[in-house]
């Protein structure tokens, strides 16, 4: 999980919708009302360097490199379907139970479903139960560790081998309810970590200090798939 900084203002897509829907007084809720979901998932995925916000797979063009008809096979050799996804930190049923026990009348006040600190460009997984993680696993689960806390892929461990465990009790809870040890998912970061620790290209502290820079520099918009467990690894190998 890799820091995402909501700090600044919202994207065009949530701030021109309700600089025009506001004045009429309805359809100001993100299921129903809201009618730009596309365009705020393409600059969600952009403020993310287009990676996902959840798991750290690539959500931009890259989705499409890795499944051209929509689809991977996974680890266990099931085929899913995988597709980028605007997701909600905290869930849209929890946003609209808090409304309605506030008073509220869903469509007509603005809530925490439409607030951009709440949603994020994510990648879900479709298709076998036994193979979601990420957004598909979190349902309507609240996250214990979000991406938008500060310091929070410091309270993952991530290994060599593409393992991860929380080092606290809500991290691990997160680890949990995201599935993030899921064994496609580290599957794929281990196959990431091996890339830019292949012991043919990196053989020195030099090296290594290039792979970090990489890892926190975006190349063109994009930083590389699962940067921040890649970072963290080739960290413990620096001498």
């Amino acid at each position: 999980m890799r820091w995402i900084d909501k700090s600044g203002p919202p994207p065009r897509a949530l701030e021109e919708y309700l600089e025009i829907q506001r004045p009429t007084g309805v359809n100001l809720d993100y299921e129903h009302g809201f009618t730009r979901k596309p365009q705020l998932r393409r600059e969600l995925t952009a403020q993310q360097f287009g990676l996902c916000a959840l798991t750290g797979a690539p959500v931009d063009a890259r989705l499409g490199q890795l499944a051209p008809d929509g689809y991977v096979e996974s680890v266990s050799g099931v085929r899913v379907k995988i597709k980028s996804h605007n997701a909600h930190l905290k869930p849209q049923k929890l946003c609209k139970q808090e409304m309605v026990a506030r008073g509220e009348e869903l469509g007509r006040v603005v809530g925490e479903d439409m607030d951009h600190r709440n949603i994020v460009a994510a990648l879900l997984v479709e298709g076998s139960q036994d193979e979601m993680f990420g957004a598909a696993a979190q349902e309507d689960k609240l996250l214990q560790v979000k991406p938008t806390d500060h310091g929070c892929d410091a309270r993952f461990y991530f290994g060599s081998n593409g393992d991860v465990r929380g080092l606290d009790a809500y991290a691990s809870d997160t680890v949990a309810t995201l599935k993030l040890d899921h064994r496609t998912l580290s599957g794929w970061r281990s196959e990431a970590i091996g890339v830019f620790t292949d012991p043919d290209f990196i053989n020195s502290r030099a090296d290594l200090d290039a792979v970090i820079a990489a890892m926190e520099t975006p190349n063109g918009g994009q930083l590389p798939a699962y940067c921040f467990a890649i970072k963290q690894v080739v960290m413990r190998l620096r001498p």
